[in-house]
């Protein structure tokens, strides 16, 4: 599993969407929440139920830093 983190400042409040897909698993955190908003699997094959992005949005606060976590699990291809 791999875990990579990113930040942003949030200049306007607003309604964002946020998409990704993976491999095989990931799920995406905002803030310090413990759950995550995404918890999914694929998302990125041509073809298939796992070939759709997933989508999340939610209205965030203006003049705040966001913080975005991704955990994502993806095997050997074969």
């Amino acid at each position: 599993m791999a875990t990579t983190d990113a930040r942003k400042h949030i200049s306007f409040i607003h309604t964002y969407t946020f998409e990704f897909g993976c491999d095989d698993n990931a799920q995406l955190f905002l803030n310090d929440e413990s759950q995550p908003v995404l918890s999914i699997a694929g998302g990125i094959f041509a073809a298939g139920p796992l070939s759709t992005p997933y989508t999340y949005s939610r209205t965030l606060t203006g003049g705040t830093n966001l913080k975005m976590v991704v955990r994502c699990t993806n095997s050997a291809a074969g």
